[in-house]
């Protein structure tokens, strides 16, 4: 069978309940819209902003997430140690 196109089609059809972490920056247009599919979509989610710029930049474990360093960034875990990364918001959505 196909595997669903987007990570929010995934976790919908997934029978069991995966812990779902948003990380992104509000002010990020990007980001607004998957956080705004994830509110519409009804799927619990663990929110976490990050800075996108200053002093300390982005955090070492946000790097290892997506190489790229863009948000937003979704985290799937099925399992503890079985996640899934899905680094844009077209993935996303």
């Amino acid at each position: 069978s196909e595997s669903p196109a987007s990570a929010l089609a995934a976790i919908k059809t997934n029978k069991m309940n995966p812990e779902v972490r948003l990380i992104t920056n509000k002010m990020c247009p990007y980001a607004q819209k998957a956080w705004l599919s994830l509110e519409c979509s009804k799927i619990p989610y663990d929110l976490e902003e990050i800075s996108l710029y200053g002093a300390g930049g982005k955090p070492d474990w946000f790097w290892k997430l997506n190489p790229a360093g863009t948000v937003p960034v979704l985290v799937v875990a099925k399992q503890q140690q079985q996640q899934q990364i899905y680094p844009d918001s077209d993935l996303i959505l």
